[in-house]
Formats: structure tokens, sequence, C-alpha cells
């Protein structure tokens, strides 16, 4: 629990406003939550009164990068562990350029929290599951 509230307050601006600061504090706090991920309180997502969140363009692009990595991922030509790298590194590049606040924000790592698992759990038993849940970001968000 400690760790998804300090991934969540993780994305928000600092103060001063500062990139520097704010990407130093995703790495950080993605670390603890690695080390605590067991801990983790299992979360859901919800719609904003019905209706989906306003996500950053950043975070959009990144998701659709993940589900473009999977649906192009040829296991002849490349490895899991390849595209587990890939979808690690779009994961991250989504924090790094996190700027959404308030409640789509803590929705938008509800969603977020679940997907890291998969990703660190990435192999051909999965990789239709991972799709299927990038497939629900749409549900949730625009």
């Amino acid at each position: 629990m400690m760790a998804g509230m300090a991934l969540l307050m993780a994305c928000q601006p600092n103060a001063a406003g500062t990139e520097e600061k704010h990407e130093h504090e995703h790495s950080t706090q993605e670390e603890g939550m690695h080390k605590h991920e067991k801990h983790i309180e299992k979360t859901h997502v919800s719609l904003n009164n019905g209706k989906r969140w306003e996500a950053n363009i950043e975070t959009n692009e990144g998701i659709f990068n993940m589900l473009y990595l999977i649906d192009n991922f040829n296991a002849q030509d490349q490895t899991y562990e390849a595209l587990q790298a890939d979808l690690q590194n779009e994961f991250r590049t989504i924090f790094k350029k996190c700027t959404m606040t308030g409640e789509a924000h803590n929705q938008l790592h509800n969603y977020l929290i679940p997907l890291k698992e998969k990703i660190e759990q990435v192999s051909a038993e999965n990789l239709n599951d991972i799709r299927d849940y990038l497939n629900t970001y749409k549900d949730y968000f625009k």
C-alpha cells in the first residue's frame, strides 16, 4: 500500500515545477514499488461519473505503443526478454512524462499498477492477457 501511495505521489508535479526533480522522484518511487509490489493493495479503475478520464497525450501514446509492440511481436524473430524491455521502456516513459493530476491521475495509477505486474511476467502464456488489458485502457481514458 505504501509503495502504491508513493507511486501516486511520484507523478504529482512538484512545487518548484522542475522536470529534473520530477523525473528523479519517478525513478526512486518505481524502485520502491518494485521492492514492495507484493504488498500493493489491488485497486480498480473507475470512470469519471460514467465518462472516461482525460489523459495526457504522452500516456495515450505510451499505451498505444505497447499495443503496437505486442501486436507486432514475432516469437521467431524476437525474444520475450526483448519485448519485456521494450514494454518497460514505454512504461517508464509514461511515468517520466506524467502531467496528470487529481482523480484522473489516481485512476491512471489504478490502471498502471496491474499493468506493471503483467509486464514483469511477459511470456507466451500471458501475451494475450497483456494485449486484452491494454485494450481496456480506452474504456477508462481518452
